[in-house]
């Protein structure tokens, strides 16, 4: 019997969030054909890009201004009505769905698998524990499961060239709800998206202030790079916690990661170490960063980064 997949679709109000097309990939690997479900107010923006995704054959468009804001108890509560009827619910693992799936979770009764980094044809689901030193391996009996999905681990399917699947606006009963939403607070980047980049250079402790940390700025400008940093570069100030990338910031995998002044903790490894070419430049040759490394160079960094950046911008 062909199980029946639901795909929630997370976004900013003008397009899909990046992490939902390696999402896609991933349902691909459970089922092939699945229905989606989008959320929020004033979506017309959005839906010829979802009713692209490859596969998908319905997609639940709820438009409602209580959604607007993605708050978690109003989301829940049009969730459950759609639950009813599918035997897996997948998200992609964000901010959005970190927010929102345990309460649905709580309220269907479900023990959610979450951070599914790879996924077995027999349903085992694999995940990153105890900061991604050990992989665990997770079946369920339950009759529904809720899964969220790390798109660092699965590469992007592509849209197909023009819209495909049915489009059905429902509405939905939303209950009164105790918590108000107030305002966002969002930083605008010039530089790529870090959590979708195809290069990042991230910059650690060993830059020694927020000023060196320019050095880092420039080399990215050079590259078209996206900028990151270790948590120790942001506990020191030298940026701000947007930049994180690490167990407790930002998962990413770009094609090329070039980690500058970082030792290489447990933690920041947690969050780079998919990478598919992950270079690295320290002075101290026994950084435990050049382990994961494919490319490493032992050096000061105040020696090397002028130079390197210097000649990089001679090629342009």
């Amino acid at each position: 019997m062909q199980l029946k997949l639901l795909l929630v679709v997370t976004h900013n109000g003008k397009k899909m969030d990046d992490q939902v097309l390696s999402t896609v990939t991933a349902v691909k690997q459970m089922v092939d054909h699945f229905d989606v479900i989008i959320f929020g107010h004033q979506l017309d923006k959005i839906l010829n890009q979802v009713r692209s995704i490859p596969d998908a054959n319905t997609v639940f468009v709820i438009d409602d201004p209580k959604l607007k804001n993605f708050l978690a108890e109003p989301v829940t509560d049009v969730l459950l009505e759609m639950v009813k009827s599918y035997d897996r619910i997948v998200f992609s693992s964000n901010t959005s769905t970190k927010n929102l799936m345990p309460r649905l979770a709580a309220k269907c009764d479900i023990s959610p698998i979450s951070d599914v980094c790879a996924i077995d044809k027999k349903g085992v689901f694999k995940r990153p524990i105890y900061a991604g030193n050990i992989i665990e391996s997770v079946s369920s009996q339950q009759k529904k499961l809720l899964l969220s999905i790390r798109a660092a681990s699965f590469n992007k399917s592509s849209l197909l060239d023009k819209p495909v699947a049915k489009i059905k606006k429902c509405s939905v009963q939303i209950k009164p709800y105790k918590t108000k939403y107030i305002k966002s607070k969002i930083t605008k980047m010039t530089r790529p998206d870090l959590s979708a980049a195809k290069i990042v250079v991230s910059g650690g402790r060993g830059l020694g202030s927020e000023k060196s940390f320019d050095l880092v700025y420039e080399l990215a400008d050079c590259l078209n790079a996206a900028v990151g940093a270790s948590r120790a570069a942001v506990d020191a100030g030298f940026v701000s916690n947007d930049f994180q990338v690490g167990q407790t910031g930002k998962i990413i995998a770009p094609e090329v990661y070039i980690a500058i002044g970082i030792s290489g903790a447990i933690q920041h490894l947690a969050g780079m170490k998919d990478s598919q070419v992950i270079i690295a430049i320290n002075q101290d040759e026994d950084a435990p960063i050049f382990k994961s490394s494919d490319y490493g160079l032992v050096a000061d960094l105040f020696d090397v980064l002028p130079k390197i950046t210097k000649h990089l911008a001679t090629k342009k």
